[in-house]
């Protein structure tokens, strides 16, 4: 049993099993579920575009996203 980072809340062995596969925080379900994004296209040279999803919590990444998104059009 784990408790969660944020709520500290016993995290159900289900998510536990998720977590643990793919080394997310770990957080219950309605934690990780705060917050919000912003997404961008990023169009690289000669390949197709990517969408590229940035937390809006991280102003510095949210910063070059916008910054690649407005160069790239």
């Amino acid at each position: 049993m784990a408790n969660c980072k944020r709520c500290k809340k016993v995290i159900p062995k289900e998510r536990l099993e998720f977590i643990l596969e793919y080394k997310k925080d770990m957080v219950c379900v309605k934690c990780s579920n705060e917050g919000t994004f912003s997404g961008f296209m990023s169009f690289g040279h000669k390949t197709a575009p990517q969408l590229v999803i940035v937390p809006n919590s991280n102003t510095e990444a949210l910063r070059v996203a916008k910054r690649a998104f407005r160069r790239a059009r």
